[in-house]
């Protein structure tokens, strides 16, 4: 049987110094650095919901700290129509970060099956809320058969990249033909017209960031939003490249950068998080060029995992053939209130046919 203590500050002991020694046997989403900066930087926004309050839940085992997840719950309008304040307004309990979710463990620990059922059944019995709504939680963690209802929500393509020899194995048994021939052809095209194409890995300290909100920046061409035109989320991702390991791998054409992938890594595990391409030279397919060059570099810095990130675009599957299902978990609180808006949700999830 464990124990439970909960916290409410990112700076206590048992919890600074359990997760940071964890920090590469997670996930990038669950990671200290990720949740704390996360919170840091977003408790105080009302738009991702009001009076939000911390619980850092660990979990002791033999008087030693052995699993941490970090949640918060915050209130949320969900019947604008009803004037009642106490029917109108419920409270979530989610994780904190997991907004940003690739795959998204939430917790950090190695637990059996009996200890998270343990885990969340302390959750529900001492921390109050309407809704539990956990998301981005991948198929395989056990945290999905401790709650009652999950709701597909997409899939992080994601390669093992020790099942290969090396680069050249990959490409051989993931490109098609036609990819193959896609890319060799926008090279061929560049250099008909006087560029040369390169690609360029570049570590944190060293990312000219300014260069790469322009390069995003260039997605509203394409009816697409650039997160740093957000002056939160672009804070936010400069905190994490400061504390989080990463780099950049950049497309250059005679030397200037027109596309970009930023990575996040994670012990072995390399994650993307962000990525663009100058829409000016959509023609030479340096979208896709840095996708293959990324991966790419992933072998060459024997890398283990190669992840995506959140969405199944048809483009990432061009080059990645295996996926990690991510999940909404969500289940009611002990509330009657609860009990009844969540239900009236989860009517709504089904006629959207995104339950399984």
């Amino acid at each position: 049987m464990l124990e439970f203590k909960i916290y409410h500050d990112f700076n206590n002991a048992d919890v600074k110094d359990y997760c940071q020694n964890m920090e590469e046997k997670t996930l990038l989403n669950a990671s200290y650095e990720w949740v704390k900066t996360w919170w840091e930087v977003f408790s105080d926004k009302d738009e991702l919901g009001e009076n939000k309050k911390l619980y850092l839940v660990c979990g002791y085992r033999n008087n030693e700290i052995c699993a941490v997840i970090s949640l918060y719950t915050y209130e949320k309008r969900i019947l604008k129509c009803i004037k009642n304040r106490s029917i109108n307004i419920v409270t979530i309990l989610t994780i904190c970060g997991d907004a940003w979710g690739a795959t998204f463990e939430g917790y950090i620990g190695d637990l059996s099956a009996d200890e998270i059922t343990e885990l969340m059944n302390y959750i529900r019995g001492n921390i109050a809320y309407d809704w539990l709504y956990f998301s981005h939680i991948p198929g395989n963690s056990l945290l999905i058969n401790s709650l009652k209802n999950k709701f597909f929500l997409s899939a992080c393509p994601t390669a093992l990249l020790n099942e290969y020899g090396d680069y050249d194995d990959y490409v051989k048994r993931n490109y098609s033909k036609k990819l193959r021939q896609n890319l060799r052809t926008a090279n061929n095209n560049a250099k008909k017209n006087g560029y040369i194409i390169t690609y360029d890995t570049v570590g944190f300290i060293d990312v000219d960031f300014e260069k790469l909100k322009t390069i995003s920046i260039s997605k509203l061409k394409s009816g697409k939003h650039s997160i740093y035109l957000d002056d939160d989320k672009e804070r936010f991702v400069k905190i994490l490249i400061k504390h989080i390991p990463g780099n950049a791998v950049v497309i250059k054409i005679n030397d200037v950068p027109v596309a970009y992938r930023l990575n996040f890594f994670v012990g072995t595990n390399k994650y993307c998080f962000d990525a663009s391409f100058d829409r000016d030279y959509n023609k030479y397919d340096v979208g896709i060029q840095s996708l293959d060059a990324s991966i790419r570099e992933s072998f060459e810095n024997r890398r283990l995992i190669h992840c995506e990130g959140t969405g199944i675009d048809t483009y990432k599957l061009k080059f990645i053939k295996t996926v990690v299902p991510i999940f909404v978990l969500i289940e009611a609180g002990n509330t009657i209130k609860g009990k009844i808006t969540l239900f009236m949700k989860m009517r709504r999830m089904r006629d959207r046919k995104s339950v399984v």
